[in-house]
């Protein structure tokens, strides 16, 4: 019976598998990852091996690449859903026997693996004869000398042992150190003093600006006197041993000549100062006192001792360097945690090694747990693995995601050398991916701006021109009326003029970005002329229209452009209903303080009505539901009452039928003395 392994995230796929193959002639075993069957493929129990690769991605080709390591001979079939996989090339050149697509099938799957087999078995060669062994008594007898167990030296290895557990720390590793110290020497008192790191990570230990030596370590000492106690790095004993570099004992010539460093000695109680040396600089003190009994120091033991917190002297040094790549790593870590790009470093087996916030946050379908490689979309997925297995670096190019493909990014991967050759393949791939929607966005918006400056540029230039061909046309116009008897030709000329130049004062008004005058006139009187002017410019139609607005309510602006504003306001409720146009305008003043007020005018006309399309862009240039016409007239309109502080919407009646347009304006109300003489001066006008 053949052993028939299924690599399978899901347990529907080996079901269908077992359930394909005759279970007298295969026993199908599986496993979720590769991981989990390493122990099968150890043991040799394993004949072939069946993939179930769920997408389009690399995590499969690494699954591939692994089996081959492991096992190189064995077959490998992979079932794939995926129609036309990407990977399917790069399948076969790492060692896959056959591709086949889902659902499982029992005669197709039966041949393939009954051939893959036969394959296996004649690639293998035959196992050599064995080799006959000789029987256990012809074969000399060998007497080896048994060694005896040198238990102190044993003993002496257990404690170095014991240190070596704290090597990462100072503290740890200064006290098992004297406490073994202590035990060998037969001392009472031990003491090390320290000269302080580097206050910055990678600052040398020379440029400190704290120059003394601070008790790191005591053994029978009182803690309280050495918290307030320090050796200078100047004078007494740490100065000393700063010259000299040697042992310093209490009772030397150099010692009794200078009564700080007897004082020093009376202290501590000691009787000896070391030098901890790593090896060039002096970074710390270690003092004892004499034995317990009472013997004094021979020269073998002080050179011992010189040597041993030599080595312990580098390991101090040792210690502050883990110790500030430490800090180094955290500080480069919260930075590129705070990255606005994603960051991701996976290694040659696809284990993410790193991923920041960013990266979480775009690729991370549990936002609770760690990024993992199936997180990532397929496409980076395969460019990472592309890069890992040629040491290449891909040039940096846009992706969209799948299922956000409004979101542009920019994504950079690079290879992570950390090898001595050059040529080797990398160890790490980074993956940088940044987010561009709204540089593009931003992008997008400054093309549409400066076309928009390019076109009131235009607007303002070309009404400019429509305005100086037009004084001559109608002064010519003019004159044709008091010449030629034929009414309807100059009727015509007039009103082509009129149109052309109802169009010049449209673009001269959508390319203004500020009132050119500012005069306070009458809006009642303005909005009968643009009613007026709005019949003018729509002939052939009886227009009906009912202005209730009060004649004496003042703007401080631009007549003319307000005028303009209203007829265009004006006409296109008139156009609502051509054949039977009314136009209903009323008035409605509110009092915002006692010195500023506003009024509300409200147009509505007889027509449909506002489509759901009109609503959202009949404010927008040169939109239009006619056939003619530039579909300018409601954003002049919304312009020039913005431009004076107003603000102009449009929407459908409430009741019935028709569109409206609501007008907003800030407004004065005329002094008293000037409504009395406004009917005069209209009856002496009349």
């Amino acid at each position: 019976m053949k052993t028939l392994l299924v690599l399978a995230a899901h347990p529907e796929f080996p079901s269908s598998v077992r359930t394909a193959l005759n279970p007298e002639e295969f026993r199908v075993v599986h496993r979720a990852e590769i991981s989990d069957a390493e122990p099968l493929f150890h043991s040799g129990n394993v004949d072939a091996v069946v993939i179930d690769v769920e997408q389009d991605d690399v995590r499969s080709l690494w699954t591939i690449e692994k089996l081959r390591r492991i096992r190189p001979q064995c077959p490998i079939i992979a079932f794939t859903a995926v129609s036309g996989w990407d990977l399917a090339e790069e399948a076969y050149l790492q060692g896959v026997s056959y591709i086949l697509p889902k659902p499982v099938r029992r005669r197709l799957l039966t041949d393939i693996l009954q051939r893959a087999l036969q394959q296996q078995g004649s690639a293998v060669a035959p196992p050599d004869s064995p080799r006959p062994v000789a029987p256990m008594s012809s074969l000399p007898s060998l007497a080896l000398p048994r060694l005896a167990a040198d238990t102190d030296a044993l003993q002496a290895f257990k404690s170095f042992s014991g240190i070596l557990g704290g090597s990462l720390s100072i503290e740890t590793l200064l006290q098992r150190s004297l406490k073994v110290l202590r035990g060998m020497l037969a001392v009472n008192r031990a003491a090390v003093f320290l000269r302080l790191p580097g206050a910055l990570p990678g600052q040398n230990i020379d440029d400190i600006s704290k120059r003394s030596f601070r008790a790191a370590c005591t053994m029978g000492l009182p803690a309280d006197l050495l918290g307030h106690f320090e050796l200078s790095f100047e004078t007494g004993i740490g100065g000393t041993l700063n010259r000299t570099g040697r042992i310093l004992l209490r009772d030397s010539p150099e010692a009794l000549a200078d009564s700080q460093i007897q004082k020093e000695f009376e202290l501590l109680g000691a009787n000896v100062a070391v030098p901890v040396i790593d090896p060039n600089t002096l970074v710390g003190i270690a003092v004892f006192d004499n034995h317990i009994t009472g013997e004094r120091w021979n020269a073998t033991e002080l050179s011992a001792l010189f040597e041993i917190f030599e080595e312990l002297g580098l390991a101090l040094r040792n210690v502050w360097l883990h110790d500030q790549l430490a800090a180094n790593h955290r500080v480069l870590t919260g930075v590129v945690q705070e990255f606005g790009s994603a960051c991701v470093v996976v290694n040659r087996e696809l284990a993410v090694l790193h991923a920041n916030k960013a990266a979480r946050h775009y690729f991370s379908r549990r936002r609770s747990a760690e990024l993992e490689f199936n997180d990532l979309p397929p496409a980076l997925g395969s460019k990472l693995y592309q890069v890992l297995q040629t040491g290449s670096a891909i040039a940096p190019f846009k992706f969209n995601p799948p299922d956000a493909p409004e979101n542009i990014y920019q994504v950079t991967i690079t290879p992570v050398q950390t090898g001595d050759q050059a040529d080797a393949l990398p160890s790490s791939a980074l993956l940088l991916v940044e987010d561009r929607s709204h540089a593009e966005d931003l992008k997008r918006l400054e093309a549409d701006a400066s076309s928009l400056q390019q076109v009131k540029t235009i607007g303002g230039r070309l009404a400019h021109e429509i305005n100086n061909a037009v004084m001559p046309l109608h002064l010519i116009q003019q004159e044709l009326e008091k010449r030629v008897k034929d009414r309807d030709l100059t009727s015509v000329l007039g009103d082509s003029v009129k149109r052309i130049a109802r169009r010049g004062a449209q673009m001269r008004a959508l390319a203004q970005d500020s009132i050119i005058s500012r005069n306070a006139f009458a809006l009642g009187e303005v909005l009968q002329e643009a009613a007026d002017e709005a019949q003018r410019n729509q002939p052939g139609t009886n227009a009906k229209l009912n202005i209730n607005v009060a004649q004496l309510l003042m703007v401080n602006g631009d007549r003319e452009a307000m005028k303009l504003a209203l007829s265009e306001v004006l006409l296109n409720a008139i156009q609502a209903n051509s054949k039977d146009p009314k136009v209903s305008v009323t008035s409605q003043i509110e009092n915002e303080s006692k010195s500023a007020a506003s009024v509300t005018i409200e147009v509505q006309d007889n027509g449909p009505g506002f489509s759901a399309e009109a609503l959202q862009n009949a404010l927008k240039p040169f939109y239009t539901t006619k056939t003619v016409g530039l579909g300018v007239g409601l954003s002049v309109a919304e312009k020039i009452i913005s431009l004076h502080r107003g603000k102009l919407t449009i929407g459908n009646a409430a009741e019935g039928t028709g569109g409206v347009v609501r007008i907003k304006l800030p407004v004065e109300v005329a002094p008293a003395k000037e409504r009395a003489e406004r009917p005069e001066k209209r009856a002496a006008a009349a």
